[in-house]
């Protein structure tokens, strides 16, 4: 035999069992959104970086050449300045 207050109590828990149920999967679902939002956010800065990166070294490059140019004129300047030529006769004029 059921007691009268027993299937008014039974309806009033299953509403709210069913909405702790939808509140987690509500929680579980915003969780999967952030998780995919991370992850596009990362993806997004790992190809910013590589990107940079490859900016960078072709700085890098285009400062290293022009530089090793200057430098290797200073050696041989220096060089004819310790041979005891004063390294005007050696240069070439580029007028």
């Amino acid at each position: 035999m059921q007691r009268e207050g027993a299937p008014e109590r039974a309806q009033r828990e299953e509403p709210a069992a069913a909405r702790s149920r939808g509140h987690s999967f509500g929680v579980t679902s915003a969780q999967q959104s952030l998780s995919t939002v991370r992850e596009r956010v990362v993806d997004t800065a790992v190809l910013r970086t590589r990107s940079l990166l490859q900016v960078g070294s072709k700085v890098a490059q285009e400062l290293k050449n022009p530089l090793a140019a200057v430098k290797s004129l200073l050696q041989l300047e220096a060089e004819a300045i310790a041979a005891g030529h004063d390294g005007e006769g050696s240069r070439l004029d580029a007028e």
